[in-house]
């Protein structure tokens, strides 16, 4: 989320603080590499730890409501 940029990286720069701002700019931790993405290039492997929709949704806080469809009759 720090590398996202925009509203995400607001909301992860206040929940982490500036302290973990090095870190996510070093590169991919040994673990986060189980959650991300395989990628081959050349014969080496790299990891793309990229978030899913899901997961940009949670940070922003979305949550859904249910509401059910009445038919007026007259």
């Amino acid at each position: 989320a720090l590398l996202r940029g925009g509203i995400l990286w607001w909301l992860a720069l206040h929940s982490l603080g500036f302290n973990n701002l090095p870190s996510a700019l070093i590169g991919i931790s040994r673990d986060a590499v189980p959650f991300g993405q395989m990628l081959t290039i050349n014969g080496e492997t790299h990891f793309d730890d990229e978030l899913s929709e899901e997961e940009v949704d949670f940070i922003c806080g979305m949550y859904h409501v249910y509401t059910s469809k009445f038919s007026y009759s007259h």
